[in-house]
């Protein structure tokens, strides 16, 4: 068992200065988490609200994200799309389709502005590298009017 959280100095700086939440300290300890209570309390330590806790392990551990995380993954428009803040063709809130990045990593490139990613099977889903095709704005709308019968 491990007693530093006897020493106010090393507790302090390990509640307030680290950030470590109190059930953190207690884990490291080997303890309770109501003797890490005790102890703040015995040493007037002064305790983090709910908000303040959740701020300051956010904080020092951005690489935790909370139980709902997918890995930056959702639906957008029908379509999968991926968090990637620093890409060069991101949407507003830091998104970019996942059918752009199978083919990006596949031709090992940014797609130019001017390219679209078109589901052969039209199932937008569906980013197998096999069922997508490059093209261009232009191509995939003569596509689309083909597969509809409109030419």
């Amino acid at each position: 068992m491990n007693k530093l959280y006897k020493n106010k100095h090393w507790l302090n700086q390990r509640y307030i200065i680290d950030g470590y939440s109190i059930r953190d300290v207690a884990k490291f300890c080997g303890v309770s988490y109501d003797t890490i209570w005790y102890w703040t309390n015995k040493f007037s330590i002064k305790k983090r609200t709910l908000s303040e806790s959740q701020k300051t392990y956010h904080k020092k551990h951005p690489h935790i994200h909370s139980g709902s995380w997918r890995g930056g993954k959702a639906m957008q428009t029908g379509y999968i799309s991926t968090w990637v803040p620093n890409h060069p063709c991101v949407s507003k809130n830091g998104r970019v389709s996942e059918q752009r990045l199978v083919v990006e990593r596949a031709i090992g490139r940014y797609l130019k502005p001017n390219e679209i990613v078109h589901h052969i099977n039209e199932v937008k889903t569906d980013n197998c590298l096999e069922n997508l095709l490059v093209c261009t704005r232009a191509q995939h709308l003569w596509m689309h009017k083909r597969l509809r019968g409109v030419l």
